[in-house]
């Protein structure tokens, strides 16, 4: 067992039982490289499911009314949702519109942006339209 400060200057180190209370990662020593997928690609929804999991921007063009689904979402998550297409979008009832924000408009490209604050049940969204 260890106790006190430990430092690893290469190779891993294994934790049993998730065992860390306290633990600090250096000033970048996460590069974007590093990063998983999820937070470094864009994901073109072909349905109407936004999985939270997938990526943080996701593109999509409505070819008629659409009604967007969230899964996986967590506390403290954000999303992007770049938007498009002359219909109807209905975002989830959990999904709260900030009043200053603007609303949908499907002649040009909508920036929404999404952050839950408690999980699935809410979240809140901002609304920007391309100029």
């Amino acid at each position: 067992a260890l106790s006190g400060d430990v430092s690893v200057s290469a190779g891993a180190v294994t934790i049993a039982n998730d065992a860390v209370e306290n633990a600090m990662i250096a000033n970048d020593a996460v590069k974007y490289d590093q990063l998983g997928s999820e937070f470094t690609t864009a994901a073109a929804l072909s349905g109407t499911d936004v999985d939270w999991s997938t990526a943080q921007t996701f593109t999509k063009t409505l070819s008629g009314d659409t009604t967007l689904t969230f899964s996986n979402v967590s506390t403290g998550m954000q999303i992007n949702l770049v938007i498009s297409g002359n219909h109807a979008l209905t975002l989830p009832s959990s999904v709260k519109e900030l009043t200053n924000a603007s609303t949908y408009d499907g002649s040009g490209e909508n920036l929404i942006s999404i952050v839950s604050t408690n999980g699935n049940t809410e979240q809140f969204a901002t609304i920007n339209k391309v100029a």
